[in-house]
């Protein structure tokens, strides 16, 4: 079992990671930034949302995406100096 779902997981991180790939092509983001990386994030935040729509009443895509633009904004994340 954990095969397959480790299969299943795995295709899904590797489609994100072309999306990326195709946004890199159009200019969306840079082209030195690691596709499989992002694809991983973008993994985990589909994972995130689709596991609170299940548990958490009341839990909108609105909000959600609310909530990632705020969290995108220029500024709104420190990042570390090192």
């Amino acid at each position: 079992m954990a095969i397959l779902v480790e299969q299943a997981l795995g295709g899904l991180r590797e489609h994100y990671a072309e999306v990326v790939r195709r946004w890199q092509a159009a200019g969306y983001i840079e082209a030195d930034t690691d596709a499989e990386h992002v694809g991983a994030v973008l993994l985990g935040i589909v994972h995130a949302f689709a596991l609170q729509r299940l548990l958490i009443p009341g839990t909108t895509a609105e909000q959600y995406l609310a909530g990632v633009d705020a969290l995108l904004a220029p500024g709104a994340t420190p990042r570390s100096e090192a």
